[in-house]
């Protein structure tokens, strides 16, 4: 599958839309593969599929996906802002593995 050239609007940034699109193309191979699932469904298991490509190619996957929610972040305000990514803080809270006895 042949993903087309990024377009860009007349100031060389890469539109919403644009970056919509290729999620969108990202999200249909994924459901190709993994069968029949809703759009939700789909990115909740590609977020936790790439999870696990982090563990096995040894990656800091809670540091990326806090980087690119900053990026979306920072998108959303301003798509040709260069300012520092905003903070974002991504907290598991451990179940006791007890807890159910």
């Amino acid at each position: 599958m042949t993903m087309p050239t990024a377009t860009c609007d007349a100031s060389g940034v890469t539109s919403s839309a644009e970056r919509a699109r290729r999620a969108a193309h990202a999200l249909a191979c994924y459901r190709t593969d993994a069968g029949p699932l809703s759009a939700a469904e789909a990115i909740t298991d590609l977020v936790a599929d790439i999870g696990h490509f982090c563990l096995e190619n040894d990656l800091a996957y809670q540091y990326l996906l806090a980087q690119g929610v900053g990026h979306w972040r920072l998108e959303m305000t301003d798509p040709e802002s260069v300012e520092p990514l905003p903070e974002v803080t991504i907290t598991i809270n451990e179940r006791n593995p007890c807890e159910h006895l």
